[in-house]
């Protein structure tokens, strides 16, 4: 897949969790409304996170990064979730997809990087 194609996947996510969270479909968690709304804020400070890293061409950092965004809506508990709603489940599911496109480009890295060290790729 081509950075650009993995670009446009990340921007169709976030403008999916944004959009959950304008309509009241992703919110936090916690019962008191300050918490609710700072696990809420954290979460989607680390999608932006992670799309930094990606677009800093870190693709490790991004891969470690959606696994922390994975383990906050993913519903297994340890740890805490930091959102909650009708918009979860798919929100967890398309992280875990791109979780899936990133392993891959890390190893596609991984192999280029062999290959040219071996001297098989100029």
């Amino acid at each position: 897949m081509t950075k650009e194609i993995i670009s446009k996947q990340i921007e169709q996510f976030s403008t999916l969790v944004n959009n959950a969270v304008d309509e009241g479909t992703l919110v936090g968690t916690s019962s008191p409304p300050p918490v609710a709304a700072n696990r809420l804020n954290a979460f989607k400070e680390m999608i932006t996170n992670f799309q930094s890293l990606f677009n800093a061409g870190r693709i490790e950092d991004c891969y470690v990064q959606l696994i922390s965004i994975s383990n906050k809506c993913n519903a297994v508990i340890p740890p805490v979730d930091f959102v909650k709603g009708d918009a979860r489940a798919g929100i967890a599911i398309q992280v875990g997809n791109l979780i899936s496109i990133i392993a891959v480009e890390i190893e596609r890295d991984h192999a280029y990087g062999c290959l040219k060290a071996q001297g098989n790729i100029i």
